[in-house]
């Protein structure tokens, strides 16, 4: 009986031992622990308990992105940027805004 007990007990901690092993090569892979990837599959998001850790949200696409809010007018040689939209009240068009080359319809 105690043999038995004694396999049984090798047989459990090569187990853990596999276990570890896997989850140590899938960290130091793919930055991603094995439930990272079984969470990952089943949100179908990409998230990751190292981004967690790092600051960021366990999941890259709730991270939150701000968002400058910039305006940029071409101006003679060059393009310049506000933080208000036309601070000088002239009439360039902001640059990205090509809404003029639009077919408008009848």
């Amino acid at each position: 009986m105690r043999i038995l007990m004694a396999m049984a007990s090798l047989l459990v901690l090569s187990a853990c031992i596999g276990y570890g092993a896997a989850e140590g090569v899938s960290l130091i892979v793919t930055e991603k622990s094995l439930g990272d990837h079984a969470v990952s599959i089943y949100s179908g998001k990409d998230c990751s308990s190292v981004r967690l850790e790092r600051g960021g949200a366990y999941c890259a696409e709730d991270e939150i992105k701000p968002r400058t809010l910039v305006y940029c007018y071409r101006t003679l040689g060059n393009v310049n940027c506000y933080t208000r939209p036309n601070p000088y009240s002239g009439r360039q068009r902001a640059v990205g805004n090509n809404d003029h080359n639009l077919i408008k319809g009848p």
